[in-house]
């Protein structure tokens, strides 16, 4: 990302909203200097605010799809070609019809690949004005996090963000992207305990799901904690959760030198904004 603009908005379109965060850059480093939320049929005035702005959306996670790549040789040249040639043999249909991303995890020859269908970004870019870039929520969950949050572990966590229907995962480990998911979540629970355990279960045959996954990689590698944010669950609901999932289960917190006075004001909670503020992030 090219931060030539001092001023750089991250907007995330889920569960019927639109969040939107404003970063600062200064020879400081970037500060969270404003954050808003309106339903989508607001979505002209909000037009109006980023005008001027550089401004970076969410693509819905559902939307993208997501592939591991091994790399024989990653220190050679060749590397990007290296990536194309493995997806072009993995994937079902023309590898033209899809633009791509690369995130370099923690392992030096493994990639976790995100393609997205050209007409996605064609149909997002008709519809929404002054767009400078996108990136998948999960992505962006993680990204928040690893710039803005406090983070003493580098052992292998989960943020999880239920801001929408589809709640949208990342595992980080040696504070590095390892993993990304999404699951549907609001046909499981009406706010009732029995309908909490549903979705703990729900979420603990997903986490073991991928834990295994990491496995493969990463020998003897136990998932420490679990973070939650994007939805107001009761000390209720986390207390079943983490009897379910047998994890601690937290909330990120954003480092408060990152915060202006002006975001503190607002009421609303930055946290509840970690997928706009990662999509601020390079």
């Amino acid at each position: 990302m090219d931060h030539q603009s001092d001023r750089i908005l991250g907007l995330d379109i889920a569960g019927g909203q639109r969040k939107a965060i404003e970063i600062a850059i200064s020879e400081y480093g970037a500060r969270i200097t404003s954050i808003s939320s309106q339903l989508i049929d607001e979505k002209m005035r909000l037009e109006t605010e980023l005008s001027g702005t550089e401004n970076y959306f969410s693509i819905a996670d559902n939307l993208v799809m997501v592939k591991e790549v091994s790399i024989a040789n990653p220190d050679a040249d060749d590397l990007e070609e290296q990536i194309k040639f493995e997806l072009k043999h993995s994937l079902p249909e023309d590898p033209q019809q899809f633009c791509y991303d690369t995130i370099a995890t923690n392992q030096k020859n493994r990639f976790i690949c995100l393609l997205t269908r050209k007409t996605v970004l064609s149909d997002m870019l008709a519809q929404e004005k002054n767009i400078s870039g996108f990136k998948m929520r999960a992505v962006a969950l993680g990204l928040g996090f690893l710039r803005y949050c406090h983070n003493q572990t580098s052992g292998l966590i989960c943020l999880t963000d239920f801001s929408d229907r589809r709640a949208s995962l990342c595992f980080i480990n040696e504070k590095r992207i390892v993993a990304l998911g999404h699951f549907d979540w609001q046909r499981l629970t009406s706010g009732s305990d029995r309908d909490m355990f549903r979705l703990a279960a729900e979420l603990k045959t997903f986490l073991n799901f991928k834990h295994n996954s990491l496995c493969k990689h990463y020998q003897d590698v136990e998932l420490e904690s679990l973070y939650i944010c994007g939805h107001l669950f009761t000390d209720r609901d986390i207390e079943i959760l983490e009897r379910k999932l047998g994890l601690k289960i937290g909330e990120p917190e954003i480092m408060p030198s990152r915060l202006s006075d002006s975001v503190s004001e607002t009421g609303l909670s930055a946290i509840d904004f970690l997928v706009a503020l990662g999509l601020t992030t390079e």
